[in-house]
């Protein structure tokens, strides 16, 4: 699963990229060229760009959103940052005219119209393995204290919770530019209702959750420090298994409100042991959501409220415990430049 990186220096960059991306649409593919947006038969695309880190490719399309993605390492080099774009502006096109998203003889033929070679179409380059740094090894420590708080032990359980959030509050940068991290958790064709209940739960942590929408699919994001992002991805993916379990013990009237009565229930019972440091941080993080989104807007639920099944989740969830993580989801498809 792909993280993706925001922070002045990069938006810099993204601004970078997208003036070459214009520029080769315009002079190399003969593509009308507007602000934001590039226009094919009186219909206008975005030109959307994101850095990240992760999978082994130097960039890909990705469909549903309409997204370019470019590796990390264009920020230390731009040996092949001219040949990525165009390898995935022709994905692009390809996708527009015939639906293709795969490396085929369509993809070829197209390189080949504008003049693209192997130095396009095929790609040998690796990018290096991230090194286990400081935010994975913190994340570690955190997991661990927090399946420690699921002890029998009460005293034992509330220690390792108050040492978890004391850690994640004491977290700091590793430089002064260095990036935040969006990760895209969980993924649907639609945004699922208990989504919102995850992501009161995940705020505690330190990161700012965010649902994104695409092409008739919606993703739960989590936005913030790596160290944070890292830990919030192995609490909201045990809590979206974890929530469906407890659903089919108690079977609750309305699921949904059961859900929202266990977030209300779990917070509740975390102010006995809140890290002001915490709440703070994930205050001061709006104020860079520009960088992610640009665009962001607020929703607000109108469920019917069903006030059995809230007080049945309020009860389960002020005796809820994060336990060991589940293996991540599979992420989407991404159609990238590999080796």
């Amino acid at each position: 699963m792909e993280n993706f990186l925001y922070s002045e220096s990069i938006c810099a960059f993204i601004h970078q990229a997208l003036s070459h991306a214009k520029k080769i649409l315009q002079e190399e593919m003969g593509i009308h060229v507007l602000q934001k947006r590039f226009e094919i038969n009186r219909t206008r695309y975005p030109l959307h760009i994101v850095i990240f880190e992760g999978p082994k490719m130097l960039g890909y399309f990705k469909p549903d959103l309409l997204e370019i993605g470019l590796n990390k390492l264009f920020l230390y080099t731009d040996e092949h940052l001219l040949n990525t774009l165009r390898h995935e502006l022709a994905h692009y096109l390809c996708w527009i005219e015939s639906g293709d998203l795969t490396h085929g003889k369509l993809f070829r033929s197209l390189c080949k119209r504008f003049g693209w070679g192997k130095e396009v179409y095929d790609a040998c380059m690796t990018p290096e393995d991230d090194v286990i740094d400081k935010a994975q090894s913190l994340a570690s420590k955190v997991q661990k204290l927090l399946n420690l708080s699921a002890s029998h032990h009460e005293h034992e359980a509330k220690a390792a919770l108050q040492k978890a959030q004391a850690l994640l509050a004491r977290y700091k940068p590793q430089s002064a530019d260095e990036p935040f991290m969006v990760r895209r958790l969980l993924e649907q064709k639609r945004a699922m209702p208990k989504w919102g209940a995850l992501m009161a739960i995940a705020k505690q942590f330190g990161v700012y959750p965010i649902i994104n929408r695409g092409q008739g699919i919606a993703y739960l994001e989590v936005y913030g420090l790596k160290a944070h992002v890292l830990t919030a991805e192995y609490i909201i993916h045990f809590l979206n298994a974890e929530f469906e379990r407890l659903c089919k013990v108690h079977r609750p009237k309305n699921k949904n409100i059961f859900f929202d009565g266990i977030a209300k229930g779990y917070l509740d019972a975390l102010k006995k042991t809140e890290e002001p440091g915490l709440i703070a941080l994930t205050t001061d993080m709006q104020k860079h959501l520009w960088m992610p989104y640009p665009h962001l807007s607020s929703h607000t639920s109108t469920r019917k409220y069903c006030d059995a099944s809230y007080k049945a989740g309020q009860k389960v969830g002020k005796n809820l415990k994060i336990r060991s993580p589940l293996d991540s989801t599979k992420s989407g498809a991404l159609i990238g430049w590999k080796t």
